[in-house]
């Protein structure tokens, strides 16, 4: 698997396959998904859990890849992934870390 290829295997990484896309979870928790890849025939892309910045932005384009609506970057071959090993990795830290998620809880509450 690519996103084992950049993280290592000593990331907690479970993949789960829905109906619409395929996920790469950490620790098998479906909140905290490091990427989701949907197999569509003519032009496949992933989603992160991530805001695409500018410099995110960037950093796809510098690679070659194109992003789409709803910030799905196309990657044509699963094994493009290997030219987003910096995003996969911020991916995976933001995964990680707990706050990300107590924040998220915090402001449902709110509303």
């Amino acid at each position: 698997d690519n996103v084992a290829m950049i993280l290592g295997t000593e990331a907690e990484l479970i993949a789960k396959d829905t109906e619409s896309y395929y996920s790469i979870l950490f620790q098998g928790k479906t909140t905290r998904w490091v990427l989701r890849y949907f197999d569509n025939k003519q032009r496949p892309t992933i989603l992160l859990p991530l805001e695409i910045d500018d410099a995110r932005q960037a950093e796809i384009t510098r690679a070659g890849l194109e992003l789409a609506a709803g910030g799905h970057i196309i990657i044509d071959r699963p094994e493009n992934i290997l030219r987003l090993t910096g995003l996969i990795v911020d991916s995976y830290q933001y995964c990680i870390n707990d706050e990300n998620f107590r924040q998220k809880r915090k402001d449902k509450q709110e509303s």
